[in-house]
């Protein structure tokens, strides 16, 4: 099989069947016009595997055989804007995170103790 045309394996994939003979499969997507987002191919409990985020939406595909032809099925998509938004919220009091510490013990039976961490070692 003659090697792909340049600048497509960054949208095709090459596999090893059992004939000793490599199939040509498309990635799901266009993944070319997306120059600063990046793929993740991989294998799984269900398969191969394809990953990618783009604006904040992880989209992970499945590749499935059937009557030996090959096809990505969409498994999985999540909207990861929400998870980004609570790290900045981390990032946004990084100052209080790497501060002292205070612990607090709130239990009726015994007095409140306020004493930071760093004065206890």
């Amino acid at each position: 099989m003659a090697p792909p045309p340049s600048g497509s394996l960054a949208a095709a994939a090459r596999f090893s069947l059992s004939n000793d003979k490599y199939q040509m499969i498309r990635a799901p997507i266009n993944i070319l016009d997306n120059k600063f987002d990046k793929p993740y191919l991989g294998k799984s409990k269900m398969g191969v595997s394809f990953g990618f985020i783009h604006d904040w939406q992880l989209s992970i595909w499945i590749l499935k055989e059937s009557a030996g032809l090959m096809e990505w099925v969409l498994t999985y998509q999540h909207d990861l804007q929400a998870i980004a938004n609570q790290l900045d919220s981390i990032d946004s009091h990084i100052d209080q995170i790497n501060g002292p510490w205070i612990v607090e013990e709130d239990d009726t039976d015994i007095p409140l103790n306020t004493e930071t961490l760093s004065q206890r070692f």
